[in-house]
Formats: C-alpha cells, sequence, structure tokens
C-alpha cells in the first residue's frame, strides 16, 4: 500500500511571469533540459541591467535546477483549479499552499489526507477496522487495542471518525478500550479494508465461540515515503517505520 504526496499552488497564468521567473521555476520543475531550452529560445535583449537581470535570472535557475537533480524525490504540485473533486478527510475542499497524501485505498481515489495527519487517520481507520472486524465475528465483552511506534520519539494523539470513545497517550501510542453490557454479534456487509494487514487477528478470531484472545501485529507505516518526502510534507520521522499493535478481546 502507498501514498503519493501532492501540495494545492495557486493557478499559475504565464503571460504574468517575466521571462527570467518563467526560466527559474521551470529549471526548478524540470531539471537540466528544459535549462536549455530555455537558453536557446531565450529572446535577445539589448546588453545591459535587463541582460544582467535575466542572466541572473537564468544562473539561479540552473543552480536551483541542480540541487533539484541531487535530490531522488519530490512532491508533486496541483493547481487549485485542477483540485475541486478533491476532499479532505473531514469532506472540505483542499487548500492552497497545503500539502495532501492521497489514501492508499484505490476506491477512495478522490480521497486526500492532509499530511501531517495521515499517519493519525491511517490509525484511526486500522483501529476501527479492528474493532468492527471483531464485533462482526464474536460477542464481545471487551476490546482494547494499543498502537506503538517501534521507533523512539514521539507519535500523534489519534483522531477517530467513529462513534466509540478513543483516547490517545501523550508520547508512543494509540489506544482504544472498549465495554459492552450486552455483547452481540454486528455482522458487516464489507470487509474492512485495512483488514489484510492483520492476517493473525483474522486467524485468531475465525470459528472462536467463548473466552479471550491476544495477539501483537507488526505493520509497515511508511507507504512509500521516505525521510525527505516526510519532511517537506512535515510528517512525524518516527512514522516511517512499522507499528505494533497489541489487540486483546473477551467475548462469550
Amino acid at each position: 500500500m502507498h501514498t503519493k504526496l501532492i501540495e494545492i499552488v495557486p493557478d499559475i497564468t504565464v503571460t504574468e511571469e517575466n521571462w527570467a521567473d518563467w526560466a527559474t521555476r521551470n529549471v526548478k520543475e524540470n531539471g537540466w533540459k528544459v535549462a536549455g531550452a530555455a537558453v536557446v529560445a531565450a529572446p535577445v535583449i539589448p546588453v545591459g541591467v535587463g541582460a544582467i537581470a535575466v542572466g541572473a535570472g537564468l544562473v539561479s535557475g540552473i543552480q536551483n535546477g541542480v540541487a533539484w537533480m541531487r535530490g531522488s524525490e519530490k512532491i508533486d504540485k496541483l493547481e487549485f483549479s485542477k483540485s475541486e473533486d478533491l476532499r479532505d478527510e473531514h469532506g472540505m475542499p483542499v487548500q492552497i499552499n497545503r500539502i495532501y497524501a492521497f489514501h492508499p485505498d484505490e476506491a477512495r481515489q478522490k480521497l486526500v489526507i492532509i499530511a501531517s495527519e495521515f499517519h493519525n487517520v491511517v490509525i484511526s481507520e486500522q483501529i476501527a477496522d479492528l474493532v468492527s472486524f471483531i464485533r462482526g465475528s464474536v460477542r464481545a465483552v471487551s476490546i482494547y487495542i494499543t498502537v506503538e511506534s517501534e521507533r523512539k520519539g514521539k507519535v500523534g494523539g489519534l483522531l477517530s471518525r467513529f462513534s466509540f470513545k478513543a483516547e490517545g497517550s501523550v508520547a508512543k501510542h494509540h489506544s482504544v478500550e472498549l465495554h459492552y453490557d450486552d455483547p452481540e454479534i454486528l455482522p458487516s456487509t464489507e470487509r474492512p479494508y485495512w483488514l489484510c494487514l492483520f492476517p493473525e487477528v483474522v486467524a485468531a478470531f475465525r470459528g472462536a465461540q467463548k473466552g479471550s484472545i491476544k495477539r501483537s501485529v507488526s505493520v509497515d507505516t511508511t507507504f512509500g515515503l521516505n525521510s525527505s518526502l516526510a519532511e517537506q510534507a512535515g510528517i512525524d520521522f518516527d512514522w516511517l517505520g512499522r507499528q505494533k499493535f497489541n489487540v486483546e478481546a473477551r467475548f462469550m
């Protein structure tokens, strides 16, 4: 499962850019090929201050192009007018000058998540899918799930779009503890999207009748992102590794 980062930027009107700014921007975005084309296509300008300014802009652009070529990753930019069909995790339109991550579920191609909150939202969904699966399999009396980063450092609090009560600790883990006075099986018509990451949990609850189950599962949460992209997007480095899910349930 992978995600892709995009930055929503203002619409660019080419006619409003001077030649030096156009050359600089294109070198930043595309590297040497456009730089070469810019040199060939450069308009003839009388020698003087104007020519010096254009030359300085081109040199600056080429230098930025070199810096860009040294980096193997970049965040794609999307003009605001082309993002009208995208919605964030709250159902709101995207905002200019903000970085988003696409949801890994290909069935939700128009759903993006604020990049700095991406893993919080994903972990929330994963916990919710586990709860839904457990309650659809057994008559749960209690469910307790914790998620800990296998890296040292801070991990943000839990964001939940679901009705069950959940709390996030101040450091390194998410948790949810649920109790039911009238246990019942609540079958779901759809298989939770994130369940494929938890085959050990699925196997443990298959055919279970009465008792308790404890399972720990390690899940990769890099989603194809590297530290450079994470830093640009404001993503906590601790997410670029594995998270340990501890799942406990009592049922009757």
